[in-house]
């Protein structure tokens, strides 16, 4: 039996000073390596800073809930606004 997917929300801002925030499914342990991929992009000077919460449950509205992606989806997804490649 697996754990379900559980919501998270992620603010950053990339090093062009565009923010953007968006709510993602991380499966369980998914979670490490979500993190570890935002740290990487920070070291590598993508982006300068990012947070990450677990999303509140009045927080996640029908519309929210019908657009919710995986997070490297949803990150990539984020790259045409912020400048970020996810790739690196």
């Amino acid at each position: 039996m697996t754990a379900p997917a559980r919501i998270w929300h992620v603010d950053y801002t990339s090093v062009h000073r565009r923010r953007k925030e968006v709510f993602v499914k991380v499966p369980y342990g998914g979670l490490f390596a979500m993190t570890e991929l935002l740290t990487r992009m920070l070291h590598e000077d993508q982006i300068v800073r990012f947070q990450i919460r677990k999303a509140r449950a009045g927080e996640i509205t029908p519309t929210v809930r019908a657009s919710l992606e995986r997070w490297l989806p949803a990150l990539v997804g984020t790259s045409s606004w912020t400048g970020v490649d996810w790739t690196a």
